[in-house]
């Protein structure tokens, strides 16, 4: 391999398109666990707290479904 087809397969591993930041809105959290429902409800209240920066610009709706409610 010459040097050129080693700059050239360096320069082409080097081109990529630049990372450019979207926002993600996210409207709606579906929390599944295999709990019972208190500890769901705990473990849901831990996660909404955790998230709260998810909040902006309007409020995120959480819903949850515990091991009781499926087989």
């Amino acid at each position: 391999m010459t040097k050129i087809d080693q700059f050239e397969s360096l320069f082409r591993a080097a081109s990529k398109p630049v990372f450019e930041l979207e926002p993600v809105n996210v409207r709606d959290i579906l929390i599944v666990t295999d709990m019972d429902e208190q500890q769901t409800t705990r473990f849901a209240v831990q996660a909404r707290a955790f998230l709260t920066a998810l909040d902006v610009p309007e409020p995120v709706r959480y819903s949850q479904i515990c091991g009781d409610e499926f087989d």
